[in-house]
């Protein structure tokens, strides 16, 4: 999958786990009670201090949980709108390519002195022969000159593509991990009666770690592509202009 679709697939899941998130808050409280109410001791319902505490030591682990989710959804989210798109950066070095690299080579390529009868000392018998002759040599190395620089710009612009590449593909696991994590939550409220909240509590607590992870995952690979891209992109700056030697016969 490329990075795009791979974009477009995080924005609706982060989207659609929002809206789950949203939903399993919205239940929780009544289901939350419910399942207390059903709750024996010795055969004994739970006295109502008991049954209270219960309820907001459940609901507070599980609107912490629901924030530090969201929280993650929301970095996932902008980290997939706003990290780039590497089929544009290959576009462009195709271009260049193409219209720089594969143009001046030609052009380079056909630059002989053989189809100037300047050089000729049939038509043209001077001492500036010589001259014309070594300023003509200058020229064509300055043409070679754009091919190396065009080809500079190639190999940088593709190394930043593929470094943006490797960023998505560490993305889409940290979202998968955020799913699994939402999945938790659900899973806990929802498990609330049989284990007296402490099965909802530890599901929380293991939705808060998972989705805890990811986020640091993500968090790494982007400052590891942030970094390289950095390094690129200085190199790409430092990069030495097209030296281009003013003939002899130039002005």
């Amino acid at each position: 999958m490329n990075p795009e679709a791979i974009a477009a697939m995080i924005l609706q899941g982060c989207d659609t786990a929002d809206r789950t998130i949203d939903a399993a808050m919205a239940t929780a409280p009544g289901l939350v009670r419910a399942a207390l109410d059903h709750v024996r001791v010795f055969g004994l319902p739970l006295p109502g201090p008991a049954k209270d505490l219960a309820y907001d030591l459940i609901m507070g682990a599980a609107r912490r949980a629901a924030e530090i989710l969201r929280e993650a959804i929301d970095i996932i989210r902008i980290l997939a709108r706003s990290v780039g798109r590497p089929t544009l950066l290959r576009t462009a070095a195709t271009q260049i390519q193409t219209d720089v690299v594969d143009a001046a080579e030609t052009l380079g390529s056909s630059m002989s002195l053989n189809d100037l009868e300047a050089t000729d000392s049939d038509a043209w018998d001077s001492p500036a022969a010589e001259s014309y002759e070594s300023a003509f040599s200058d020229q064509a190395r300055n043409v070679d000159g754009i091919s190396e620089v065009g080809r500079s710009l190639v190999r940088l612009l593709n190394d930043m593509a593929a470094s943006i590449e490797s960023f998505y593909g560490e993305l889409q696991w940290a979202y998968f991990g955020l799913l699994i994590s939402v999945g938790g939550l659900v899973v806990a409220i929802v498990t609330a009666a049989p284990t007296l909240g402490v099965g909802t509590i530890i599901g929380l607590i293991a939705s808060v770690a998972g989705v805890i992870v990811s986020v640091a995952s993500v968090v790494m690979a982007f400052t590891n592509s942030s970094s390289r891209n950095a390094g690129l992109a200085e190199e790409l700056s430092s990069a030495p202009a097209i030296e281009w030697k003013t003939s002899a016969f130039a002005g």
